[in-house]
């Protein structure tokens, strides 16, 4: 599986933040200023940016000496010359100095070259910057273009803690990019030169981080209460007087700054136990009414600041009277859901905003922060005062003369509620209920004789006239560390979900000893014994020959102190024997270890259906694996130069085409010599490599191969696998590049298979991925789909988890969704296209190693079949077009010369959007895409969707499914919903292999999102999880009305997440039709699955 980083600036404002506020330059280049984050940021011609994406951008080096970070990256932007960026911050005592060095090898041309940060609108609207000392406030309602374009020598923008400033000489633009749908400012400080023909350039800044200002009000003598309460209900306090599991003790006392205002926090241990103000409400009578702070000379502002909150809140809070010691006075009114709010949950209101949070023993709770517009007099006094309704519990007060940056953003926080309620999520499903399918496997794998290749299709040698269709998942690492119990039992669930296929991965390492090449005796048993209860069920299995086993110091004898890492040996590999040979020797004792529980070896059981060589060991990408694995492919290159007796060329384009060519020699030499080795073997299953990516040369490579196969994902976490972790919260739908990015990938006459997918946790609309999956790749006719993954370790299987991005264990609408997904594949009631759209490369020569197809023209395939063919270089590569081509597509990759009757698509440059290209060809109809009104339909006539709406439906004869926004409807045949609330994906799938018109037995879906119980993220637009959560999981909310052909004693039944019933649904029969109403949350339970019965 590959890292995630998104495409374009992906590190807004906030996403990164640094420890505390000292400035710091991360591993990807960003420095990293108070919760605010900045990428030099390259933009091309068309306005294109690119920042870290893991691909165009790799690291030199990242060290921090002496307090000193320093950072250089190899600049590979697509059509771009070879460039360098270093960075340094080095500090220079309160301050530090900053300094971006980019240099090309040959000039490029950008629209701008600058450093980028982008500042939320949430946080940011309204709130005050100042450039050269003069306040800008950044506007609230939208504005067009450039808000600011000028020279300046400061910028100070309010962070998370206080103020950053950057001081220098440097041209500075802001800009409102809500015209471009984004919620953000943009920030750039240009380097100098900053557009134009670049060749070099430079940024040079002083930055610094200060912290909040403002001085705390001495409420020692004022306050009555302490934090924590010990006994709930005595009288006697503290906080809310609620008991130990439901009071204020997770607050650290002291001085704490606030999203940029200092607070003083009182110690009870150090104020007689006291260190709040708890003021009367309904639910608190005897609390008092009013508390005052006498205020010492010399304190005076522009503000004052409220830490507060309530309970058993009201709209009637209270009072503030501030009197100055001219004896005048201002008095302002406290309302709830204006000021202040509910210390439970808390969520922003217009003069409160959330700055603390935690959780108790029963909620999460928080504070509010509200600010009082103050005369510029010293203040004597400060009076609160309760309206006796809301309890009302104040911990601050600040005075200050400094304007904090407002923020409406608020943890986020998945909790039982009218959003939200308790789904569970069973390990098992419920045999012989609508929810098994096993009945849909041909157990037992292998009855039919080994998997061939028929073309561009997959058959059983002993079936040859029935194309066969896998759907299934990867278990992952330590996953098959099961007992025989718990392996017969996950294999039960395999086929319970109607998987046919398992991926079993990354499972070369904690397979093998110290020495990488020998077996681990009750690990391979494990592994052996669960490969048999798979086949046992009808459940076949591939793998990969080289995934993360890492061997040890010395194995690899021209390295005799070092172990070697994954990506390593994977870049070594295809470069040295002496790593060839320690893959062969693991090779052979895996493929040739009989398995006792079988009596065959895996090369022989003809379970095994396919092999990946390398798993995503790219030659291109793995080359680059470190400075190490760099010296030696430089070495071989020289060495390869020399025996063809060619100069290295002094231009980049010709270093690039010399060196892409060395790369496919040494990669097609390895490539024959282990696929010779492993058909001496005996292995015969189809075999495929470099599974990640898509490009010219990739297609190059992957043709001399049985099948292809890649990777692709959605929604991937951002910077890490674990929490917290940034995520998109987008639909695949609407421009998404899922499965889109991979639709080049195939090459027509050979099976094509996705071996990891993933629409991943926690975004929200994941439960549509299966279907979009399952559906284009009918489109396709494609053959092999493999979400990623079921588990990672066997923990996953055996106990009850929610972490984790991938998992369809920890996840339960994933689960369900997959199911969804596995059914309408393996059906194969998706028809394909009828018209084919063929990429056509007519050899090797000159290609670029690393360039890929761009998305624009991938995106071609939600309407037609799209793939490629690849010549020899001599034999005319058109003889082996499908015979349902409707056009070409010239890339610019030695298109050959053509004057057949076949329109010509030229992508040869890149545009933004080829849908209009497809539709002047006239080779589909031109109904099928509407730009205008965001239509996007498929050739096959079974494929609808709306990326403006972001609707989607597919209708065959067996399933009908729909993916709708509330206030949307979906119309079938059969199926139709009219969605109510909260956004899901709908489907009647018939379960007893009839059309749905006559089915007796329909399985009906209702998904909407499900996330763990008390999940916490850093707001309600839950781009940043802070915290998994945990059990139990929780169902989104939903509603929608359904309906289908009435007939007589139709019953309709909802079901558990096992299968099971639990309650009868009412119907209502009028026009021919049945309808019911369907909800996620029920008196009988929360339920996303039906069973619909007709007799």
């Amino acid at each position: 599986m590959q890292k995630f980083f998104c495409l374009f600036i992906l590190f807004l404002a906030g996403a990164l933040s640094a420890a505390g506020t000292a400035p710091r330059l991360n591993e990807f280049g960003a420095l990293e200023l108070d919760g605010t984050s900045w990428l030099v940021t390259f933009v091309n011609k068309n306005w294109t940016a690119f920042s870290y994406d893991g691909r165009w951008r790799d690291a030199v080096f990242h060290r921090r000496e002496g307090g000193t970070d320093s950072a250089a990256f190899r600049v590979t932007i697509p059509d771009f010359p070879a460039g360098e960026l270093k960075l340094a911050l080095t500090p220079e005592g309160e301050s530090f100095r900053y300094r971006a060095d980019v240099a090309f090898a040959e000039p490029a041309e950008l629209a701008s070259l600058s450093l980028e940060a982008r500042l939320p609108v949430k946080k940011y609207a309204g709130n005050t910057l100042k450039i050269d000392g003069r306040p800008f406030v950044l506007p609230r309602e939208e504005q067009k273009g450039l808000i600011i374009q000028r020279r300046a020598a400061m910028l100070e923008i309010p962070a998370r803690n206080g103020w950053i400033s950057l001081r220098g000489d440097f041209e500075l633009h802001i800009q409102d990019n809500r015209p471009y749908k984004l919620p953000n400012y943009t920030v750039r400080i240009r380097l100098t030169p900053g557009y134009g023909k670049i060749t070099a350039a430079s940024l040079a800044l002083t930055v610094q981080c200060d912290e909040g200002r403002g001085t705390p009000l001495d409420l020692r003598k004022a306050v009555n209460a302490g934090f924590a309460d010990d006994v709930a209900d005595d009288g006697k306090g503290g906080w809310t007087d609620q008991g130990p599991e439901n009071d204020l003790r997770k607050l650290t006392p002291g001085r704490q700054v606030m999203k940029g205002i200092t607070f003083d926090v009182i110690d009870p241990a150090k104020n007689g136990g006291k260190s709040c103000i708890m003021l009367a409400g309904r639910a608190r009578q005897e609390f008092p009414a009013a508390a005052v702070c006498e205020v010492p000379e010399g304190v005076s502002g522009t503000t004052l600041y409220l830490l507060h909150a309530v309970a058993w809140p009201s709209s009637q809070v209270g009072s503030i009277k501030v009197t100055y010691r001219d004896g005048s006075a201002d008095a302002f009114e406290v309302r709830g859901g204006r000021e202040v709010g509910n210390w439970w949950s808390p969520v922003p209101y217009p003069n409160g905003e959330v700055v603390w949070g935690a959780e108790n023993a029963v909620a999460y709770v928080g504070l509010f922060r509200s600010r009082f517009a103050l005369r510029p007099l010293p203040v004597a006094r400060v009076e609160f005062r309760s309206a006796k309704e809301a309890v009302w519990g104040i911990v601050g007060a600040t005075v200050s003369d400094w304007e904090a940056p407002h923020s409406e953003e608020a943890p986020y926080f998945i909790v039982a509620g009218d959003v939200w309620r308790e789904i569970p999520f069973y390990k098992e499903i419920e045999k012989g209920s609508i929810l098994d399918f096993s009945d849909t496997l041909d157990a037992p794998a292998g009855k039919y004789g080994p998997l061939i290749r028929r073309g561009d299709k997959l058959v059983f040698r002993d079936r040859p006239e029935t194309p066969v269709r896998f759907y299934g998942t990867n278990i992952s690492g330590t996953s098959y560390y099961l007992d025989r119990e718990q392996a017969d039992r996950f294999a039960d669930r395999m086929a319970a979900c109607g998987f046919n296929q398992i991926r079993i991965h990354h499972h070369d390492e904690p397979l093998t000893d110290t020495v990488s090449t020998r077996l681990l005796p009750k690990p391979m048993d494990q592994l052996e014994y669960l490969i048999a209860a798979l086949k046992k069920r009808g459940i076949y299995i591939s793998t990969d020959l080289y995934v993360s086993r890492i061997p040890g110091r010395g194995e690899i004898p021209e390295f005799p102190d070092r172990a070697l890492g994954m990506d390593e040996y994977k870049g070594l590999f295809w470069l040295m024997d002496s790593v060839y040979e320690n893959w062969k020797e693991y090779c052979r004792a895996f493929l040739n270890h009989v398995n006792p529980y079988t009596g065959l070896a895996l090369k022989d059981d003809p379970v095994l259906i396919s092999l990946n060589i390398i798993n995503e060991g790219n030659i291109d990408k793995t080359a680059n694996a470190s400075p190490l694995v760099k010296e030696c492919y430089r070495k071989a290159f020289l060495e390869w130069l020399a025996a063809k007796k060619l100069r290295e060329p002094e231009e980049r384009s010709g270093q690039q085409r010399l060196f892409s060519a060395f790369l496919l020699d040494t990669y097609r030499r390895r490539s024959r010599q282990m696929v010779r080795f492993i058909r001496e073997l005996g292995v015969n299953c189809i075999l495929a490599d470099s599974n990640m990516l898509t490009g010219p040369m990739l297609s190059v490579m992957r043709s001399e191969y049985d099948f292809v196969d890649n990777h692709v994902y959605w929604a991937g976490p951002s910077g890490t696998y674990d929490v917290p972790s940034t995520c998109s919260q987008r639909s695949a739908i609407s421009r998404g590049t899922s499965p889109d990015e991979i639709f080049l990938t195939r090459l027509y006459g050979k099976p094509f298979s996705v071996s990891e997918f993933d629409f991943c946790k926690p975004n929200v609309f994941r439960a549509e991925g299966p279907l979009l999956m399952a559906s284009y790749a009918g489109l396709q006719g494609w053959d092999m789909l493999c979400q990623f993954a079921w588990s990672h370790w066997n923990g996953d299987i055996t106990k009850e988890l929610v972490a984790n991005h991938f998992n369809i264990s920890t996840d339960c609408v994933k689960a369900l969704s997959n199911q969804l997904g596995a059914a309408l594949f393996r059906s194969g009631s998706v028809r394909p296209a009828p018209a084919a759209l063929v990429t056509v490369i007519g050899g090797a020569d000159g290609l670029i190693a690393g360039l890929e197809y761009s998305m624009p023209l991938n995106r071609l395939g939600r309407v037609v079949r799209l793939g490629g063919i690849v010549g020899n270089g001599t034999d005319d590569p058109m003889k082996n077009l499908p015979p349902d081509t409707v056009a070409l597509i010239d890339t610019g990759d030695n298109f050959p010369e053509y004057r057949g009757k076949l329109p010509v698509l030229d992508a040869r440059k890149r545009l933004p959007d080829y849908l209009a290209e497809l539709k002047s060809l006239h080779v589909v109809p031109d109904e099928l895409i509407d730009p205008e009104s965001g239509k996007l339909n498929a050739a096959n006539g079974q494929i609808f969707s709306n990326t403006r709406k972001q609707t989607f439906s597919v209708l065959t004869p067996e399933c009908e499914a729909f993916v709708l926004p509330a206030g949307e409807n979906g119309d079938g045949e059969f199926f139709r919903v009219k969605n109510r609330k909260g956004r899901g994906v709908f489907a009647a799938l018939a379960r007893d292999g009839r059309p749905l018109a006559d089915s007796r037995r329909i399985l009906l879906f209702h998904l909407t999102d499900t996330q763990a119980f008390k999940a916490k993220f850093s707001s309600p637009e839950m781009t940043l999880i802070e915290r998994w959560g945990q059990l139990p999981h929780m169902a989104a909310a939903g509603t929608a009305e359904v309906s289908f052909p009435a007939g007589e004693g139709t019953e309709l039944y909802a079901l558990d997440t096992a299968g099971r019933r639990l309650a009868s649904i009412p119907l209502t029969f009028r026009d021919g039709r049945t309808s019911a109403e369907l909800n996620i949350f029920n008196p009988f339970g929360q339920t996303m699955l039906y069973e619909l019965v007709r007799k």
